[in-house]
């Protein structure tokens, strides 16, 4: 089983924006790019403690593939529907051979204005 490489997000309030990752690249161990032609990519979001999934970022809503044959993509810049709270995410890729791969993961802090973490 492939273990998701952690990745540290910022803590960012409730209602504002977050800047999202600006860039990621998928390589192979020996730096050849992870063609991302015909692949699906998803960002979930869990709070921690839960297994329901709080918000699902997918190719066209919230992901943008940048260039696929060099395996690029970014999370956009967006304000996350999210309440106040500690989540869990995970982004995982589905390449077109079908293969399921969760690439990165980690923890998010959504914090009210005002309440310091």
């Amino acid at each position: 089983m492939t273990q998701p490489q952690t990745l540290p997000l910022s803590a960012v309030y409730e209602g504002t924006t977050w800047e999202g990752i600006n860039l990621i690249t998928l390589q192979m161990p020996a730096g050849t790019p992870v063609g991302l032609a015909g692949a699906d990519l998803r960002m979930i979001y869990r709070r921690v403690g839960e297994r329901t999934e709080r918000l699902n970022l997918e190719l066209g809503s919230g992901i943008e593939l940048v260039n696929a044959a060099n395996g690029e993509f970014r999370v956009q810049q967006q304000v996350l529907p999210l309440a106040a709270g500690l989540y869990y995410w995970e982004i995982i890729v589905t390449l077109s051979t079908g293969l399921i791969v969760p690439i990165f993961a980690g923890t998010q802090e959504i914090t009210r204005i005002g309440i310091a973490s």
